[in-house]
């Protein structure tokens, strides 16, 4: 990508304002993800502390099954069953 002469970042630079960015866009997915499943769990006589873990459990299972797919594609593998499945299901 060509930057216009006074937006001229550094590559480190470009690389910071993306991970900034990433990082609000994960925030904002991470907080509806856990208001959209906490609400109903609520809603259906759920404690607080139930509820707040619900989401936690849930969206921690889909991150370390795709970590562990993604580190078995880097390796040249496909990965076991069990991160497929999750990845598949959840």
């Amino acid at each position: 990508m060509v930057w216009p002469r006074e937006l001229a970042f550094s590559r480190c630079g470009r690389a910071l304002v993306g991970c900034r960015c990433r990082a609000r866009v994960r925030a904002l997915a991470g907080a509806v993800s856990f208001r959209h499943m906490s609400e109903p769990a609520i809603a259906h006589g759920e404690d607080e502390l139930a509820a707040a873990l619900i989401p936690l459990a849930v969206d921690g299972t889909i991150v370390a099954a795709s970590m562990s797919l993604l580190r078995a594609s880097r390796h040249g593998a496909r990965g076991g069953a069990l991160p497929w499945v999750m990845s598949i299901v959840r």
